[in-house]
Formats: structure tokens, C-alpha cells, sequence
């Protein structure tokens, strides 16, 4: 007896009329939410998880065309799916964090201060702080760039190690690095 899965499994395999149809119906529910769990929240207002997984679905449909794959069970899709929706999902957060298109840049209105607001950072004081930050990016070697980004996004000390796959201590060394840039950076 055949089952439905080995039938399904078939058609991917064959290229079937109708295949892409049947992937997409099956499996896009779980890549957008898979896609949306690992996008930060600001990324989330620039990029729409949907838009991801319509680039995983043309690369594996790309892929499949040209016989890149082979699945020996239904579930092996899924799993090629996951993994692209994954890295896509990667390339995604780089692209946007790269300099001039980071979205650690972007002020929503509702955060945005207001020049009376008492205390609070003017648009001025903001800007300056940005570039600061620019230059101190700049002025670090490459390693800790990643570090200050995570930190500058609040991620704690151990959440960094673990991102990064590095000790704490690691962490804190280069936190200290990044420190010590600073203060000469403001020192000028």
C-alpha cells in the first residue's frame, strides 16, 4: 500500500505538474513562522517573513529543477525547507545591519524625543551619537564588531557568548577592548 507521503514524495522527486502547488500549500504556514521567530523586531517592520519564504520557495524550487536535491522521505523536505528558511533568514539580518542600511539606525516615531522632552536625547545629540557609534565600528578590529552590535541590540553578556560561540570571558574582553576605543575615540 501506498501512502499519501510517498505519493507527495514522488511528485517532488519527478517534478510533477502542480508539485510547487502542493509545497507551498503544505509547508508555508511553518516557514513564516519559523522565519518570524528569528527575526529581531525591527528587522520584522522593514522585511516581511512572507517575502523570506518566497525566496526559499524560488531557490528550492531552483534547486529541485536542476537535481540539486535528493529525498529519501517526505520529511527530508521539510528539513531542506527549514534550512534554507534559516539561512535566508541570516543573510536577511546582515543585509540590514550592514552600515548605511542598519536597522539599529531607524527611530520609530513613538521613540523618536522631542526637543522638550527634559532630559531626553535631542535629533542633534542622537545623530552625533550614531556617528560616534559609526566611528567606533570603524576603529575596532573586526572580531568585535559583531559583539557591539549584539550588545548595542541588549543582548546580555551570556547571549552574546552563545550568538557568537565564544566564552563570556571572551566577551568581556572584547566589551573592554571596544571600552577602551571609546574613551580615546571621545578623548579627541
Amino acid at each position: 500500500m501506498v501512502n499519501d507521503e510517498s505519493v507527495w514524495l514522488h511528485g517532488v522527486v519527478e517534478l510533477e505538474d502542480g508539485y510547487e502547488a502542493d509545497a507551498v500549500a503544505r509547508f508555508s504556514r511553518r516557514l513564516i513562522a519559523l522565519a518570524r521567530s528569528r527575526m529581531p523586531e525591527r528587522l520584522k517592520a522593514r522585511i516581511d517573513p512572507e517575502d523570506v519564504v518566497q525566496s526559499v520557495f524560488r531557490s528550492f524550487f531552483t534547486g529541485n529543477q536542476a537535481g540539486e536535491f535528493v529525498f529519501q522521505e517526505s520529511s527530508d523536505v521539510w528539513r531542506l525547507l527549514a534550512a534554507i528558511t534559516y539561512r535566508k533568514v541570516q543573510q536577511t539580518i546582515r543585509h540590514h545591519h550592514r552600515q548605511r542600511r542598519d536597522v539599529a539606525r531607524e527611530i520609530s516615531e513613538d521613540a523618536a524625543p522631542t526637543a522638550g522632552d527634559g532630559g531626553t536625547a535631542t535629533a542633534s545629540s542622537l545623530a552625533m551619537m550614531v556617528e560616534l557609534i559609526e566611528e567606533l565600528t570603524r576603529l575596532i578590529p573586526e572580531r568585535h564588531r559583531t559583539v557591539l552590535t549584539l550588545r548595542l541590540e541588549n543582548y546580555s553578556v551570556e547571549e552574546i557568548a552563545d550568538r557568537v560561540g565564544v566564552s563570556t570571558r571572551t566577551v568581556e574582553r572584547g566589551l573592554a577592548i571596544i571600552r577602551e576605543a571609546a574613551a580615546t575615540l571621545l578623548d579627541c
